[in-house]
């Protein structure tokens, strides 16, 4: 008798595969993020330091606004519709998280809309922030609809439609939205507002063609459904709400500490930066939902699961953000100008940091997966409090560069909390992940050291920063792409 090699069918990218979600995941996130990309260069290059400060001002509080708006919502609301077949159970869960978002975003949106002169002249300290406030209250509904509209397409595993419509977004933000920009970032924020409310309204006219949106429900459906998806969302919320206060925090701290321009320093690198979490959250994505959908087996394989994910994770993660630490020394003139070489150390530090989230995210996503949403309230608490203490007590008079070394600070405290704490309640053993783990903070530690380093030429760091980035693409990554044949193993 033969039973298959568990690891086996998952290695490549064929459909069904977490592989194949994880890919189109990634592609949503790839195009949604070049477009903005395309914005924060637009107005660097046409408003300067300050621009891209007040850019990033907005981009964070929308952020901030549309996740208390969702509610964490659209994350639930996968979870949910991954761990059921029934349509009718998916019907009720889209129609009730539908309606419970539009209400939360509205109400958040005007909110924000009111209290814009104070929080730009007050909490700020800046008045010409006022209208660039003032303009997130009606984009924090436009995305707050946005996350529901991809929670939605999750869930159901329709990840290539999402694809394809996060893609037509794009093209809309890349033509009307870098246009727009020439109008400043007012300009920007009214245009990008216009183009997502058009596109929740394709999406929705979409979903309604599904069954599981058709029919009618029971009347006392609404008010059961509000509390399953509660039930996960509040604490998901909570563990979500304070990863993103805190990132506004720093901002705001760095504002006014370290004055606008030099948040426009930060703001630029981190643009670019933030390309390197899409592999991270697209594989998230699909692996929360795989480990959702195994609740009835007792989240068989997990082991395996977390080991494959940390490996297929960073070993494509770290080669990128290896690859983008070489880089910098070309990129960042090309794309922003002479003016923004000082973010250079910033955007090497936080290349780094991000690298290390990639490991973080897979936790990350195998705790909510298996609905242990209150662990992750935990270890995102501890990294918030690890970011700002370290930026507030050293990393303030270091400006930019140090709110980047605070970002790297929170990520090393939040994956030793994983590793000690978090795995040995699963019973997994810590050993099985070491390897994988000590290659990336290796790696990526020889890199910035290269990079930061006076005396050690740029050549050189980017010669150095490629060759890691293939040792460990080739020994983590390389196994994504060819797959084993399938093994049978005597029992």
């Amino acid at each position: 008798m033969t039973v298959e090699d568990g690891r086996t069918p998952s290695l490549g990218f064929q459909r069904g595969t977490v592989s194949y979600d994880a890919a189109w995941s990634l592609g949503y996130a790839a195009v949604v993020r070049v477009a903005t990309l395309a914005a924060s260069i637009a107005i660097a290059r046409l408003a300067g330091p300050a621009g891209s400060g007040a850019l990033g001002v907005a981009l964070q509080v929308t952020a901030l606004g549309s996740m208390l708006a969702a509610f964490n919502l659209p994350q639930s609301l996968a979870r949910h519709l991954a761990a059921s077949n029934d349509p009718a159970v998916h019907r009720q869960l889209l129609r009730t998280s539908a309606w419970m978002i539009l209400v939360a975003s509205v109400f958040i949106g005007l909110g924000l809309a009111i209290l814009s002169g104070w929080l730009g002249r007050q909490v700020y300290q800046d008045a010409s922030l006022t209208r660039v406030l003032l303009w997130c209250g009606p984009l924090v509904l436009a995305t707050a609809s946005m996350l529901w509209v991809e929670g939605a397409l999750q869930g159901l595993r329709r990840f290539p439609m999402l694809t394809r419509w996060g893609a037509a977004v794009s093209v809309l933000d890349l033509t009307l939205g870098v246009a727009a920009a020439f109008l400043g970032v007012v300009g920007l924020l009214a245009i990008r507002t216009l183009i997502r409310v058009g596109a929740v309204g394709v999406a929705v006219v979409r979903l309604f063609r599904f069954p599981h949106f058709g029919e009618p429900s029971p009347g006392g459906a609404f008010a059961a459904t509000t509390g399953t998806l509660l039930r996960f969302a509040l604490p998901a919320l909570l563990s979500a709400a304070i990863v993103i206060a805190a990132q506004t925090a720093l901002r705001l701290l760095l504002v006014r500490s370290a004055g606008i321009g030099d948040a426009g320093q930060y703001q630029v690198a981190d643009s670019v930066a933030q390309g390197l979490t899409l592999v991270p959250a697209a594989a998230s994505i699909a692996l929360m939902r795989s480990v959702a959908s195994k609740e009835a087996s007792g989240y068989a394989g997990l082991a395996a699961s977390l080991r494959r994910g940390l490996e297929r994770v960073i070993g494509w993660n770290v080669p990128l953000c290896l690859g983008l630490i070489g880089a910098v020394p070309w990129a960042l003139p090309i794309l922003f100008g002479v003016e923004f070489d000082p973010a250079r150390p910033v955007l090497v530090l936080l290349a780094a940091g991000y690298g290390l989230s990639g490991p973080c995210a897979v936790f990350g996503a195998i705790l909510l997966g298996r609905g242990e949403v209150w662990a992750s309230v935990v270890v995102n608490l501890a990294w918030s409090v690890v970011v700002l203490l370290t930026f507030g007590i050293g990393g303030v008079k270091l400006g930019s560069s140090g709110a980047a070394l605070a970002v790297i600070a929170g990520y090393v405290v939040l994956l030793v909390c994983c590793l000690v704490l978090i795995v040995p309640r699963w019973a997994i053993s810590i050993r099985t992940l070491l390897p994988v783990i000590f290659a990336t903070f290796a790696s990526l530690g020889v890199g910035c050291a290269c990079a930061l380093a006076r005396p050690f030429p740029a050549p050189a760091t980017a010669a150095v920063c490629l060759a890691l980035g293939l040792a460990v693409f080739a020994r983590w990554g390389w196994t994504t792409w060819a797959p084993r044949d399938q093994r049978s193993v005597p029992q």
